[in-house]
């Protein structure tokens, strides 16, 4: 009797055990599924966030691409733009315009002869350039220049030009020399960055549809004696 008792005990209590450790698996994969179901509820709203910035990006970088190509276009359509104004403008002075422009700024028929169209004229005459000589040859030339100013190394405009270097406008900036009519043996004009090949003018003075006539190598040596009989007139004066 007290043996079957001891073993009735036994087994309940070896059932009672299995209970507890299938009770205690169970709420351990409880558990495990809530954190589970809770990363994945924590993890969405980041997975929504980094598709939005990607979204965002994308969209952005369109913008971007639309944008470069926008700027692109319109430079190519300025060019466009400026040869054709250019080749339309290319037909010289009238006699009405040569004799107003004469009445004006008193340039002679050599100068005027070479500019090309009313457009041109309009540059050199917004310039406010005058004729001369210089070694020789007919020149529209500036009146604005400083021969006291210094560059960044301190040599005045005076002794760069000595030196056969152009002299610096006022902003700091080389002046340069343009052929008028694009000829080599065509008087100079001096003229600013922004006058020589700034938008619109630069078009108006250079035929971007043929290859130029000016070597390089020759004009160098032209800059140079020029600068230097600039400083020398203007000394002498």
């Amino acid at each position: 009797m007290i043996g079957g008792l001891s073993a009735l005990a036994g087994a309940a209590k070896e059932g009672m055990t299995k209970i507890i450790e299938k009770g205690a698996a169970l709420k351990d994969n409880v558990e495990k599924l809530g954190l589970t179901e809770f990363k994945e509820q924590s993890e969405f709203p980041k997975m929504v966030a980094q598709e939005a910035d990607t979204e965002t990006a994308m969209n952005s970088s369109l913008e971007s691409v639309v944008e470069a190509n926008k700027e692109k276009l319109e430079i190519q359509e300025n060019k466009v733009r400026e040869t054709n104004e250019g080749k339309e403008s290319r037909e010289g002075l009238t006699a009405e315009g040569k004799k107003e422009i004469q009445e004006i700024n008193g340039w002679s028929d050599e100068i005027l002869e070479k500019i090309g169209s009313r457009k041109e004229a309009e540059i050199y005459m917004k310039a406010r350039l005058k004729e001369v000589e210089i070694n020789g040859k007919k020149c529209l030339i500036r009146e604005d220049i400083d021969l006291d100013q210094a560059d960044e190394d301190g040599i005045t405009n005076r002794e760069r030009m000595e030196r056969g270097r152009p002299p610096l406008t006022r902003d700091g900036e080389e002046i340069e020399l343009h052929h008028i009519g694009q000829k080599p043996d065509n008087p100079l004009a001096e003229l600013t960055l922004k006058e020589h090949r700034g938008i619109g003018n630069d078009g108006i003075l250079h035929d971007k549809t043929k290859e130029t006539e000016i070597n390089r190598i020759e004009f160098a040596k032209e800059r140079r004696d020029h600068w230097k009989g600039r400083i020398e007139a203007m000394e002498g004066a």
